[in-house]
């Protein structure tokens, strides 16, 4: 179990030391800064348990912090303290109509603000747990409606392949042997997307993934889309298909690469499972630096009535169910895109469906 990391925010040096000091001794872990500045630039790269400001220097600049803090993916449900004087009235009610969660009154004793902290951070893992029960009970009554499809016929597809192996003699020289085999290829690679995806989902949850590596080198997209379309050759291969690529890259990214990857394959996921036979998906990237936009073309077999409002968990698309996922891929994707401040849009024709993904202008 890992420690608790909080985040103390206050000018006077000395107080930053007392509570170093108090927190330390109840093996409570602690970053302190002097500004609300520098502390956002932490939490955008950091994950904090708890975070404890001064509110007394500037009432105008802790409540936006407050505000700030509460709007910022997987910390509106974080414990956030406040520390005011026993005279500032006005300032702790404009904290809290903020959102702050608690408050501590100065001077106070060494005690009570571990009293307090040790409190709000218990309080705070029995809410998650609780919060985390209900999405996993809610989260399996809508994947039992989805096992037959995602996870059984998959399944059943390989055992039934592989029973003919056994069934028949000399099978290795049986007509049809690679078709055999590509369905049983095909059935784990679904199953495999499919749990993909389901742990995609449950991140979402919480901000583990926001806070996913970044190269300081940065990354190469160019490289990135190639890899992510090399392995689904092997699908491809089996339909006769290719996904059409149009690449112009200058420049490397430096953002969050991991999400990048997962918002890039679901897309290109989406393409190939959405395309109908012996049509090839149409991919174009332009990568110049910090600056994207990823463009897929899916061919379909038929027009597709939703729009990009109607995504959401769970929902299917497609009357061929052989074609539908978990309904998830889309979902992940256009979150994904909401927390990191992409565009995410989508244009539909007769027997068209293009998905676009770009950095903001």
């Amino acid at each position: 179990m890992k420690n608790d990391l909080v985040l103390v925010i206050d000018r006077d040096r000395r107080n930053r030391q007392a509570i170093t000091i108090i927190l330390e001794l109840n093996k409570i872990g602690i970053q302190s800064v002097e500004s609300f500045s520098t502390a956002i630039k932490l939490i955008e790269k950091n994950s904090y348990d708890l975070i404890v400001c001064d509110a007394d220097t500037c009432l105008e600049e802790a409540e936006d912090f407050v505000v700030q803090i509460k709007s910022v993916g997987g910390y509106y449900k974080k414990p956030l303290i406040v520390q005011v004087s026993d005279t500032e009235e006005e300032i702790l009610r404009h904290c809290m109509h903020a959102g702050a969660d608690d408050f501590i009154r100065k001077p106070y004793a060494g005690k009570q603000l571990a009293t307090t902290i040790k409190s709000r951070l218990d309080i705070a893992r029995k809410v998650q747990w609780s919060i985390r029960n209900e999405v996993n009970d809610h989260l399996a009554a809508l994947m039992n409606k989805s096992f037959n499809q995602e996870f059984l016929t998959p399944i059943n597809g390989i055992l039934n392949c592989s029973m003919l192996f056994t069934d028949l003699p000399g099978y290795e020289k049986v007509d049809g042997l690679g078709e055999l085999i590509q369905v049983i290829y095909s059935s784990g690679f679904r199953l495999q997307r499919s749990a993909q995806n389901l742990t995609r989902f449950a991140s979402l949850n919480s901000d583990a993934w926001a806070h996913g590596a970044t190269n300081g080198e940065g990354a190469n997209l160019e490289e990135v889309l190639k890899t992510i379309v090399k392995s689904f050759d092997n699908l491809l291969i089996y339909d006769f298909r290719h996904v059409e690529t149009r690449i112009v890259q200058d420049g490397m990214w430096h953002g969050n690469i991991e999400a990048i990857k997962i918002i890039f394959t679901e897309l290109v996921d989406n393409a190939i499972k959405f395309s109908s036979n012996g049509s090839s998906p149409h991919i174009s990237l332009t990568a110049m630096g910090d600056k994207f936009e990823l463009v897929v073309t899916n061919s379909l077999v038929k027009p597709l009535a939703f729009k990009i409002s109607d995504v959401k968990p769970f929902r299917k698309f497609h009357d061929d169910l052989s074609r539908n996922g978990l309904g998830l891929g889309l979902c992940i994707c256009k979150s994904m895109c909401d927390r990191l401040g992409l565009q995410f849009s989508m244009n539909k024709t007769l027997n068209e469906i293009t998905f676009t993904v770009a950095t903001a202008d």
